[in-house]
């Protein structure tokens, strides 16, 4: 029996349909993951750059999501080639890239995930992505369903916005407001004025475009506003921090309760 290749519901989804609410996870946890897939958002970013997460253990989340409905992206630690085949070979579909701050960073990532001639992306025939081998023509339409987006994190890729979206390839971009903010002078203040001024500005310019922008924010109300702005993909929170929050809010109220120790 013909095994078929996965489609890419987090890029057809960025085309059409309202926007995608999504997660964050950072623990690198395939149990984790699995919690958060059956917990209804449409997307969660394994993210590889901060937390513990490497190949392997982005594996498991790959995996542990296999049987929700739930999209995963996975972020990438920076804009290198390496990285980028070892997540697209252990199943990765949308890959999140990093610090992309001008057109030449975003060949460069889009060229990482592309086969050859079109683009670098290293041949492996027994690779998950392909099914270990099952998919006879897997590489030949592969490229069909990557989806790359870029992560403007920098007041210079703000400034490049223009020619960054111009890149073929490029199939959205992703706000990530606390660098931003702390590139413009304002560490971790990403909802000082300014900041959110010049995302405002990015976002509809984006848009007006026929681009899909998204967003990586807190908390519930921010996720709102930025989906009234007309964002086509936004996180709201991480797994570390509905932990550590929750967490800390039982013991509060408990130790309240309780009274002086």
């Amino acid at each position: 029996m013909p095994v078929e290749l996965y489609k890419n519901k987090f890029k057809s989804r960025l085309r059409s349909g309202p926007c995608q609410i999504g997660f964050w996870s950072t623990f690198g946890s395939p149990v984790a993951t699995e919690i958060l897939g059956h917990a209804g958002f449409d997307w969660i970013v394994l993210d590889t750059e901060h937390g513990p997460a490497d190949p392997f253990t982005t594996l498991l989340q790959l995996q542990a999501l296999t049987g929700t409905e739930t999209s995963a992206c996975v972020r990438i630690a920076s804009n290198d080639p390496v990285l980028t085949k070892k997540a697209l070979d252990i199943g990765a579909q949308t890959i999140i890239v990093p610090q992309v701050e001008s057109a030449a960073d975003a060949r460069r990532a889009i060229a990482s995930t592309v086969f050859p001639p079109k683009g670098t992306r290293g041949v492996s025939t027994t690779a998950r992505a392909s099914r270990y081998g099952a998919i006879a023509d897997y590489h030949r339409r592969a490229d069909d369903e990557i989806c790359v987006v870029a992560m403007i994190e920098s007041a210079k890729g703000l400034r490049a916005l223009a020619e960054i979206i111009e890149v073929d390839g490029v199939d959205a971009i992703l706000f990530g407001p606390q660098d931003l903010a702390a590139d413009m002078g304002f560490l971790a203040q990403p909802g000082t004025g300014d900041v959110v001024q010049a995302m405002e500005k990015a976002v509809a310019f984006i848009l007006s475009h026929g681009k899909s922008p998204g967003i990586a924010v807190g908390n519930e109300a921010d996720a709102k506003r930025w989906m009234d702005r007309g964002v086509r993909f936004v996180t709201c929170g991480s797994d570390v921090s509905l932990l550590a929050r929750g967490a800390e809010a039982i013991a509060q109220r408990l130790a309240r309760a309780r009274g002086p120790a």
